[in-house]
């Protein structure tokens, strides 16, 4: 038992000094500087890290939060926020600060996902060598690299293959009713804490492929019908872990995705061709791949071309094995339900598939398509430890070998790290001396167009906000409320200032900012919310130190600023 762990202990940290090597060297120097992804995504967990800490130290509301979208707030269930690993990772971001908290966990899910997908696959081939290299293709798939752009949610899939491996031991008769009803149910409400839409669809993994293992693998068939009482156990269990999710879930349910599941349909190329993520992405092969739907962080249905080579090669060798049928056939579906509402070629729908007629269904209108492909890559994963297992010549040993050399990292791009705006007036804590702690402050560019949810994480919550990007789009309240909110989540114009006056007396803003170097609202324009200020990289109206908008708003004759 010892030599064991020690082994599993040595494994974890080879799978977490790769990791370090492909996404954490580069942070090494500045911790918390740059952020581990791209675009803006990132600055959503880096909030949640930060929320969290935040509302456990001030005795707040943890599931809801008025800091942002104020004053109405957020139900943050129905956010990409993950409470969780918030929770895990507290004790580090009280001493390091939530950008350097959040990097680190981005930087440990793909190590903590190939580690127990080793432990799945080790089980199943009985090889070391064969579980290390299944681990590897789960942990660092194409779709955890594409994932690996700041969507901290969906790297958070570590639990899965432990999920699948307690069920496996139960068909097996390695562990009881009862031990599969807590496994299950502990793992299905600790998976609720770190990422709904990845709870839904493991959900539906599990209805999906139990009866497709009823059909095609007859000795399972006793097991299977046993297995249903452990299951009811299950649900009840993880129902206990998760209870204050379950109540804000129901108390704020949302039906309807934010985004449209059919513009995130795979695209059948992507089986064949990486994205440009992929070191073996090359130029001539982003000529295709710039037109998957849903941009290249959600398309991860590569598997690397010596991966199909051995799922081929395994589904002729052992196609009298009703498991390797099995697994086949989960496989296809899996591909299939990756393809989505349609069969697209280079973003081209030619053929409707089944899972048109269900993605506007409640909750299945909030899963993205393309995602199922992280359940493509741990079958994938296990069917290629098992021909690895059973190979003894020379192909056993150099096709697992290119199939995770398929697969390594683009490094050389710059693709993985992100270095946000921060502008003077919140590095140097300006906000502190210029207006009282909490008041309401609207920041422009606004929402999602700037990187106001970090500043208000990296501030301590000293400011409110009338705005953010926890999603894609504010609350729906807000959207229907104020036409100004609208007009800015939308783009459809610039709001005058009279609009502006009006959308701070709507949401009782107390103060204006507006980042210098972006041209709306101008200094000129920032004069009618009262005094202005020019500090730190942004202009403030009213000025420091000037009484809020909410005490009267008092117009001053235009001028430069």
């Amino acid at each position: 038992m010892t030599r064991r762990l020690g082994a599993n202990a040595l494994v974890l940290l080879g799978y977490a000094a790769i990791s370090f090597a492909y996404f954490g060297a580069p942070l090494a120097a500045h911790p918390g500087r740059d952020l581990l992804g791209n675009g803006r995504d990132p600055q959503i967990f880096v909030w949640s890290f930060a929320w969290w800490l935040h509302a456990l130290e001030t005795w707040q509301n943890p599931f809801y939060s008025h800091a942002i979208y104020a004053p109405g707030g957020i139900n943050l269930v129905w956010t990409t926020t993950v409470p969780g690993l918030a929770l895990l990772f507290a004790p580090f971001t009280y001493l390091v600060g939530p950008a350097a908290s959040f990097n680190l966990a981005e930087m440990l899910a793909p190590a903590a996902s190939a580690f127990t997908a080793f432990l799945l696959c080790r089980h199943v081939s009985r090889s070391l060598w064969a579980g290390l290299v299944g681990g590897y293709l789960f942990g660092f798939s194409t779709y955890m690299l594409g994932q690996e752009q700041g969507h901290l949610h969906m790297t958070a899939v570590f639990l899965l293959p432990l999920m699948a491996l307690a069920a496996l031991r139960y068909l097996q008769e390695e562990i009881s009713g009862r031990s599969l009803a807590w496994r299950l149910g502990l793992l299905y409400g600790l998976q609720f804490w770190l990422s709904t839409e990845v709870l839904l669809t493991a959900a539906l993994a599990l209805a999906v492929t139990l009866p497709l293992a009823y059909w095609v693998v007859p000795t399972t068939r006793p097991r299977l019908r046993s297995m249903l009482a452990p299951l009811l156990g299950a649900i009840a269990v993880a129902a206990a872990v998760s209870v204050p999710l379950l109540w804000y879930t129901a108390t704020g349910f949302q039906s309807g995705s934010i985004n449209e599941p059919s513009l995130f349909d795979g695209d059948l190329l992507n089986f064949v061709v990486p994205t440009r993520f992929v070191w073996a992405g090359s130029a001539s092969l982003y000529r295709v791949s710039q037109h998957f739907p849903g941009g290249a962080a959600e398309a991860g249905s590569y598997l690397g071309i010596p991966t199909l080579v051995i799922i081929a090669w395994y589904a002729v060798r052992r196609r009298r094995s009703a498991v390797a049928r099995y697994l086949v056939a989960a496989l296809l579906l899996t591909a299939m339900l990756t393809l989505g509402t349609g069969i697209a070629v280079e973003g081209q729908i030619e053929a409707w598939l089944p899972w048109r007629l269900v993605a506007r269904l409640p909750l299945l209108d909030n899963v993205l398509p393309t995602r199922f492909s992280l359940y493509l890559s741990l079958i994938a994963a296990v069917i290629v430890a098992l021909w690895t297992v059973s190979r003894r010549d020379w192909a056993g040993k150099l096709l697992p070998v290119l199939a995770v050399l398929a697969i390594v990292p683009q490094l050389g791009h710059g693709y993985w790290h992100v270095h946000p705006e921060r502008w003077a007036f919140f590095t140097a804590k300006t906000y502190r001396v210029c207006f009282p702690k909490n008041q309401n402050v609207a920041i422009f560019p606004f929402g999602f167009w700037d990187d106001s949810t970090l500043w208000q994480a990296e501030s301590g919550f000293w400011f409110r906000m009338p705005e953010g990007y926890l999603a894609p789009t504010p609350p729906a309240k807000d959207l229907a409320g104020d036409p100004v909110i609208r007009m800015l989540t939308y783009t459809v114009g610039n709001p005058t200032p009279a609009q502006i006056v009006a959308f701070a007396r709507r949401e009782k803003v107390d103060r204006i900012i507006s980042v210098d170097i972006y041209p709306h609202p101008k200094g000129t324009q920032m004069h009618r919310f009262g005094e202005v200020q020019e500090t730190g990289g942004v202009l403030i109206a009213p000025a420091c130190g000037y009484p809020s908008l909410q005490k009267g708003i008092h117009p001053t004759p235009a001028h430069g600023g």
